[in-house]
């Protein structure tokens, strides 16, 4: 379908094809990877209308998370197609793709909103959804979650290794690299050697905020986990520590102790009987704690991601790029230069 058609017009489209008519089209959210429309059919029931940004593999991607979606449905509340027809769309050279999906109750959280409960639950759902996946073969056509991080972690090292992005960082940021170079090489080895663990499966890999629901009747529940198109294949350590990572910046009232404790020691090991085993690996006669390091790495990246898309002087009003940021210097991976602080 050529997509010669305003974004009120095209919704109305892609309906047609499906054969769908509707009472309301609520507003969307958008998110990364793509457009969400919620709709109310005239029975009362919701849809969701996926509208996915035009991206290399997108179609592999949105096959690979339906694909992982189906074998966790029976056991918890995920997104899935209500027609199996995806809708490919041009426009020049572009290739875009929709797809209809159930509709899932709830709201994401508020980022400085996070209970205890909050992050007990998150840690009890991923354990959940970790058991399930353990139990299914792997999903053709998906990628081995260690080699995508290294491919990742190499355009990290080449960003920052650019002189001209070092002199910026160092003169508007005040932020010294002296120290990454030698760090990388200790996350390569880490990436390498959990990549290499028993008990792989496939894993979500963004499990975050703007990706789980939400609802409070009867009682505080997760009513719906979304968008798993960055599903990939690894040992469950990689999506704990994205999460992780994710909920040490995301959670400003909360301490990362209080963190680990909520959502790894009480919600996944205890409410989600799913311990995780505390790997280590030897490196310049240091013991080091897998996790920890994987950690270093989710906040590095997210760190890198801010760089990429932001104008640097708009940088210091941004708080989850100031947090992101100090907790790297307390890690001692950023270095800190006094002539001024951004």
């Amino acid at each position: 379908m050529q997509m010669n058609f305003s974004k009120p017009e095209l919704i109305h489209k892609i309906l047609d094809m499906y054969g769908i008519t509707y009472k309301h089209l609520l507003p969307p959210t958008r998110g990364y990877r793509n457009e969400s429309w919620p709709l109310r059919l005239e029975s009362g029931k919701m849809l969701n209308l996926m509208l996915y940004k035009s991206e290399s593999d997108a179609l592999k991607k949105i096959n690979l998370a339906n694909d992982v979606a189906s074998h966790l449905l029976p056991f918890m509340p995920v997104r899935t197609l209500y027609d199996k027809r995806i809708v490919q769309m041009r426009s020049g050279t572009y290739i875009k793709f929709a797809a209809l999906q159930m509709y899932l109750p709830g709201n994401t959280i508020m980022w400085d909103a996070y209970t205890m409960e909050h992050i007990k639950l998150l840690g009890m759902a991923m354990a959940n959804m970790h058991r399930q996946l353990s139990l299914h073969k792997r999903v053709n056509g998906s990628v081995d979650t260690h080699v995508e991080l290294l491919q990742t972690l190499d355009k990290i090292e080449q960003y920052f290794s650019s002189a001209q992005v070092l002199q910026v960082v160092e003169g508007k940021l005040y932020i010294s690299m002296y120290q990454l170079s030698c760090y990388i090489d200790i996350i390569k080895k880490v990436l390498i050697s959990t990549g290499k663990l028993s008990g792989q499966h496939m894993l979500h890999m963004d499990f975050v905020r703007s990706n789980v629901l939400f609802s409070e009747s009867p009682k505080l529940h997760i009513s719906g986990i979304i968008d798993l198109e960055k599903t990939s294949y690894g040992h469950p350590s990689f999506d704990l520590a994205r999460t992780t990572a994710f909920l040490i910046v995301d959670c400003k009232y909360k301490t990362e102790e209080q963190v680990r404790k909520y959502f790894i020691r009480s919600g996944y090991n205890k409410r989600g009987k799913q311990k995780i085993k505390s790997h280590y690996i030897t490196l310049r006669n240091n013991r080091i704690y897998v996790l920890d390091i994987l950690i270093d790495f989710f906040l590095l990246h997210d760190f890198y991601k801010f760089l990429r898309h932001n104008p640097y002087e708009s940088l210091c009003m941004n708080e989850h790029y100031v947090r992101t940021r100090d907790k790297l210097t307390e890690r001692g991976i950023l270095g800190h230069i006094k002539a001024g602080r951004a």
